[in-house]
């Protein structure tokens, strides 16, 4: 089994810091990388993000044991919050169509967005991670949709809910356990 992590490619691949985590805490699964920011089009890199993006649906659909982790708001939510979401965006549900992959919601609660604080509670028993897995979801009527940008977003938002889901079930289970 093979695990990627599509990243931000501007930390994990431009800076040192970035090739560290990338390295020790990932194992070099924090691939492939994205580049574009569109803030400045002299450094536009839309022509290799292109070519991440067709590598990972080449991934999903010709690597049976290809595991990918894809946030489908595009980035990791900052709030402290692990019940709020951020818009859900076109790309996982571009990728989905193109490639047709079997896709699992997960809702990971417990991980820190300071990466000193992560660390360091690995080793002094920070707070506990939490992970939930939904069921394999049914994108049949998704997937027989035209290739259009609002179908991708419908894609991102339905898998969203779902991730929304295993939130409210997380939340359940903690609200019991206090």
């Amino acid at each position: 089994m093979q695990l990627f992590f599509p990243v931000r490619g501007r930390f994990y691949y431009q800076s040192p810091l970035g090739l560290i985590v990338n390295l020790i805490m990932g194992w070099w699964s924090m691939y492939p990388p994205f580049f574009a920011t569109g803030k400045n089009p002299l450094r536009d890199k839309r022509a290799f993000d292109a070519y991440s993006m067709r590598l990972l649906s080449e991934l999903c659909r010709n690597g049976a044991g290809n595991v990918i982790g894809f946030h489908p708001e595009g980035t990791r939510n900052k709030s402290g919050d692990p019940y709020s979401y951020l818009p859900a965006q076109p790309g996982v549900g571009k990728l989905i169509k193109d490639a047709a992959p079997q896709v699992i919601p997960v809702f990971i609660a417990g991980l820190s967005n300071n990466l000193r604080r992560q660390v360091l509670g690995n080793w002094t028993g920070g707070e506990p991670i939490r992970i939930h897995f939904g069921p394999q979801l049914d994108l049949s009527e998704h997937l027989a949709k035209k290739d259009r940008i609002r179908t991708y977003k419908e894609i991102a938002d339905f898998v969203m809910s779902k991730i929304g889901e295993l939130g409210e079930e997380d939340k359940k289970v903690m609200s019991n356990e206090l």
